[in-house]
């Protein structure tokens, strides 16, 4: 810049003092800066070497400006270099923290002593997002083979909303939470996780600034970006969007069915309005105080077939509560029934923690008691044959996106049983008294067991008929690993105690069935990485029961041998004493109440305020063998009654970091974030003597200490100016 031109400059801006100028160039714009307007150049982008657009004509400037804003996807800000300062190392960026940009590290990292890098090929990546519609195909495609057939995101209609995509009319919000939140599935390298996190940060950051005008297409964004911020980890932001996706939804009337639209358009609805209820329902676990949406403020009729919503056919299902007379079941897709399963599953989560908050069950809580499970079986009854549970059906499910789906549906029609009679399991933290039980009937409670077992069993053999088709099969829902954990528990805890008890074998195989089908699950869930840990140690714990028998077993054996003392010692291996207060049977000694729910939810966070630094690593995963387990569910005839013993650890709670050096597969999507188990303890707001058994409940996550800085000042151009580009 001459002497001259800079003194003109500076004259120019002198002689119109405190006088905004008329004119702003597309990259001040779209920086939010001031600009001069200086024709020819703006002073800004001759400092940080930009081409300004007032060095091209205003009517191509437009012309780009606009097309720009409506066409590059996921998010034209990709394309703006930011040149305030150096390029900022990956791990800055991500916590949208100042970088120094010194090398080969940042002070920011040192200080820190975390890994450093920057990426070079970054923007790359970025502009070939924006640019080959090859790799964004590659997304949408990923997004309905593994988020779309997950509980809770099934409503979008592929054909249309490729074809809107195509045509550059899509949500551009939406198209970036769907990339970001399936970038997971499809990410290889820490630079295609970091440019995932962008996206579903952008994706958030701009429908939170349109809050004051709820879309479709927004509704739709958020209740993607709760998935990822579940699968993430991230529960104070699951918790915030829910609530706000269900003010939305009221305020648009999506609990009632629009006559006007067209069938596409009244199902799209449906779907939304339904999604929501689904994840509000695990969400709130059946406690009225979280409950934002009931079954009561939804008037519509359950979802269609997928092939009907696809193909644009016009049917009629039925309502949530089937009205006599009407017979429409045909019509309803497995959506539909996996919300019947868990409207059922709410009254019976309602039923148990009113039960256990009185401490007795009194024989009007017996005859609901058999009114529910009648009614899950009842369930099973309306299942078209198609969907019922058998070696053919799962076969040809296998290798489709559907068997997510199907898979859920009858893993929660087993654990409906589960959660109904888990009260009687002794050492479970929402198990009655000792001493209510031992007053109850032993044939009532022997029964409960029985169910309660044969049900948490039936899960594992599902799990195991999964195995045997291929270890690679990806049941993709993240209430897997809940669910899994859950039967683990039950075999453990009830096999030794039934009147047919498991054999111990048996029990640990069907227990490292409920570990291997998660093998997949640990290397895209940080969740399901830190539950399949707990099923192991629960494994472990088993087969050192199984040693310990055996070891006492040689020991007698040659002890009668040396010493002639059998009877003696025999009747010494045989004698259990009952603990105080045992429930049902004196000769039976019940197990210690389990320590994974030992302290309440709110004891933990004030813990982890009061030593926030001292966190401990979890323990690593042993390496699972690859058996052929079998789908057979046998039980012994005799078996002695020995107890399960499981140890208490005295870490109640879990904190890690999964760092991108160590393991790249589990710190997605970016952001590192202190781990811990409170998020599954039972939260004591008030609510009775029951707690959450928190390995039962498996999607309350109330996380603290996770967000980190503000949300991003960057606003992705555009808004949802489609919104029926649907119908």
């Amino acid at each position: 810049m001459t002497a001259e031109s800079s003194t003109s400059r500076k004259s120019s801006r002198a002689s119109k003092p405190g006088k905004r100028p008329t004119r702003i160039c597309f990259q001040c714009r779209n920086r939010k800066v001031r600009c001069d307007g200086t024709a020819g150049g703006c002073e800004n982008c001759l400092r940080l070497g930009f081409t300004c657009s007032f060095k091209v004509q205003d009517v191509q400037m437009r012309s780009t400006s606009s097309q720009s804003s409506q066409v590059q996807s996921p998010s034209s800000t990709m394309t703006l270099e930011r040149r305030r300062g150096r390029k900022a190392c990956l791990s800055c960026h991500s916590q949208k923290a100042k970088c120094s940009g010194h090398l080969p590290r940042c002070e920011r990292c040192s200080q820190r002593g975390i890994d450093c890098q920057y990426s070079s090929n970054a923007s790359t990546v970025q502009s070939d997002l924006t640019s080959d519609k090859g790799i964004i195909r590659q997304h949408i495609d990923a997004f309905f083979e593994y988020i779309y057939p997950i509980p809770g995101q099934s409503f979008l209609h592929r054909a249309i909303f490729l074809q809107n995509w195509y045509k550059n009319a899509h949500s551009p919000y939406l198209l970036q939470a769907l990339c970001g939140a399936t970038a997971r599935f499809l990410a290889s390298n820490d630079v295609q996780r970091q440019q995932a996190a962008i996206w579903i940060n952008e994706a958030e950051d701009q429908v939170l600034k349109m809050i004051t005008e709820p879309s479709l297409s927004i509704i739709e964004t958020l209740l993607i970006t709760i998935f990822d911020r579940l699968t993430s980890r991230k529960f104070g932001k699951v918790m915030a969007l829910s609530a706000l996706v269900v003010r939305f939804a009221f305020a648009m009337r999506l609990n009632y069915t629009d006559k006007k639209l067209t069938f596409v358009g009244q199902e799209r609805r449906r779907r939304l309005m339904w999604s929501i209820f689904m994840c509000d329902t695990l969400l709130a676990n059946g406690r009225a105080d979280f409950t934002l949406v009931s079954a009561e403020k939804i008037h519509l009729q359950l979802p269609c077939h997928e092939r009907d919503f696809s193909f644009d056919i016009p049917v009629e299902t039925e309502l949530l509560k089937r009205a006599p007379g009407l017979d429409n079941h045909s019509n309803i897709g497995m959506m539909g029934f996996l919300i019947r399963i868990l409207e059922i599953r709410v009254r019976i989560q309602k039923f148990t923690h009113e039960m256990v908050d009185r401490r007795n069950i009194t024989p009007d809580a017996r005859l609901e008691l058999e009114s529910l499970a009648n009614e899950v079986q009842q369930f099973s009854t309306t299942l078209p044959p198609t969907y019922v549970l058998n070696e053919r059906n799962v076969f040809l499910r296998a290798y489709t996106p559907e068997r997510t789906t199907y898979i859920m549906l009858h893993v929660w029609w087993n654990l409906c049983y589960c959660d109904l009679y888990r009260f009687t399991i002794p050492g479970f933290h929402e198990a009655l008294p000792d001493e209510v039980l031992s007053n109850l009937p032993t044939d009532f409670l022997e029964r409960c067991r029985e169910r309660c077992l044969k049900h948490a069993v039936d899960v594992a053999n599902i799990f195991e008929s999964i195995l045997k088709l291929g270890r690679d099969i990806f049941i993709t829902d993240t209430a897997l690993s809940i669910c899994a954990l859950q039967c683990a528990r039950i075999i453990t805890s009830l096999g030794p105690l039934v009147e047919e008890p498991l054999e111990k074998p048996v029990i640990v195989k069907k227990s490292m069935a409920c570990s291997d089908i998660l093998q997949r699950h640990s290397e895209l869930y940080p969740t399901s990485r830190l539950l399949r840990g707990k099923i192991q140690e629960i494994v472990r714990a088993a087969e050192r029961d199984i040693r310990r028998e055996s070891d006492e077993i040689v020991y007698v054996y040659f002890d009668m041998r040396t010493h002639g003392q059998a009877d003696n010692q025999i009747s010494g291996t045989e004698e259990v004493q009952p603990s105080p207060g045992s429930a049902i049977d004196v000769n039976l000694q019940l197990p210690p109440r389990q320590v994974f729910t030992k302290h309440s939810f709110l004891s933990e966070i004030r813990q982890m305020a009061d030593s926030h630094d001292a966190d401990e690593l979890i323990p690593s995963n042993e390496v699972v063998q690859d058996s052929r387990l079998s789908t057979s569910f046998a039980r012994p005839e005799e078996i002695s009654k020995s107890q399960q013993v499981m140890q208490p650890e005295n870490n109640n709670s879990v904190a890690t970091n999964f760092t991108s050096g160590s393991e790249d597969r589990h710190d997605f999507p970016g952001d590192s974030a202190d781990y811990d188990m409170t998020w599954m303890l039972g939260p004591d707001f008030a609510m009775g003597n029951a707690e959450y058994d928190m390995l039962m409940d498996p999607f309350l996550r109330m996380h603290n200490g996770v967000e980190n800085g503000p949300w991003s000042s960057e606003r992705f151009p555009g808004s949802d100016q489609n919104d029926t580009f649907y119908f």
